[in-house]
């Protein structure tokens, strides 16, 4: 997702809200070559996930670069960077973390407390005692609240506690993974590697007013630097927008002052931008109760169709077009309200969030 100038200084991520239907608008032709790139796109993923579970000779092995661990101690592995804007946080890297974004509008230190409430009937996520694994804006029921205990992470966003003029109008805790600078890879800077991205949802809560201003939506997240020129890309695959039933565009925004580029890919079959895994779930519009299973792989195909679709939309941008040099540097599920023209609320729980380096692709 696009940043903000101010918030780049202090590494954070906020999502712009300017889509544009790149694929759905573009010439014929270009319409043609993705509709005939989706049987081989398919076939691709096929291979694989084959090469996932089965070591060939002379491939790599499959290479971890994330593994949701489990959660021991919520205070320490929560963050509000900006709780003193004088002296913000720096996020720590290799290891994973939960922000929040928006510091505490009831405490002077901005931070959170623990609460008690049953926030699961929210989340669908009960951890044991929640005094124990919940931090709050108080300790009330419906207060917003993260939420840690062993592999599970939830959270429970209420914008009617914040002022609609906070942070641009939106309230977001995202659990988030920095690779530091020696451990960060560069995915396809070999010919036939491909990300594999999975992770367990669910979304038993959103309400909003279904416009501009008021939304609720959760995208997963990440974040490419460009070696060469600094460019942050984020590369999203759309998860869950409240009250709307597909998604099947590819949603583009260029920030030329802060250097930054988001590409959202649309949960479609085929999708020259994304390829969903078999058996996955799909993007839906409506919240659900219970563990879903969101699983895809980005080659180096699909990032470089991504980087011409950037180009073709913004000329000027200052990217590199040669997927080898972009080094995967975050990832973080960006669960997230907009609340400045009316009421919001979202509740999700997420488990088992992984992200593996594997041979296959191209």
């Amino acid at each position: 997702m696009p940043f903000r100038a101010d918030a780049v200084a202090a590494g954070r991520a906020i999502l712009r809200s300017l889509p544009v239907r790149a694929v759905q608008g573009a010439s014929p032709r270009l319409r043609r070559i993705t509709c005939a790139s989706r049987v081989g796109a398919v076939l691709m993923l096929i291979a694989i996930l084959m090469r996932a579970g089965n070591a060939e000779a002379g491939a790599q092995a499959p290479k971890v670069l994330f593994e949701q661990a489990a959660v021991d101690d919520l205070v320490r592995t929560f963050l509000v960077p900006l709780a003193d804007p004088l002296h913000p946080k720096p996020q720590p890297t290799d290891r994973m973390v939960l922000v929040l974004w928006q510091p505490n509008p009831k405490r002077s230190d901005g931070t959170l407390v623990p609460t008690s409430w049953t926030a699961g009937d929210k989340t669908g996520f009960y951890p044991a005692p929640p005094l124990e694994h919940q931090l709050g804006f108080e300790d009330r029921n419906g207060t917003t609240t993260v939420q840690a205990q062993g592999g599970v992470v939830g959270a429970y966003l209420n914008a009617q506690e914040v002022s609609p003029a906070t942070d641009f109008g939106k309230l977001m805790i995202t659990p988030e993974f920095r690779w530091s600078d020696e451990s960060a890879a560069r995915p396809f800077s070999e010919l036939g590697q491909a990300l594999l991205v999975s992770l367990e949802l669910q979304v038993p809560t959103a309400s909003d007013a279904h416009r501009p201003g008021s939304l609720a939506y959760i995208v997963a997240d990440l974040e490419f630097t460009d070696r060469v020129s600094g460019t942050k890309l984020s590369y999203g695959s759309k998860l869950f927008f409240n009250g709307y039933p597909q998604s099947t565009s590819m949603d583009i925004a260029y920030d030329a002052e802060s250097r930054s580029i988001m590409v959202n890919a649309p949960d479609d079959d085929g999708s020259p931008t994304l390829l969903r895994a078999p058996g996955s779930d799909r993007f839906t519009g409506t919240p659900w109760r219970g563990w879903r299973t969101f699983s895809y792989a980005i080659t180096g195909r699909a990032f470089s169709f991504a980087l011409d679709r950037v180009r073709d939309r913004y000329p000027n941008a200052n990217a590199s077009q040669d997927p080898a040099d972009y080094r995967l540097t975050m990832f973080h599920l960006n669960a997230e309200v907009q609340h400045d023209s009316g009421p919001a609320e979202l509740g999700w729980s997420m488990r088992n969030a992984r992200i593996v380096l594997q041979d296959g692709g191209s």
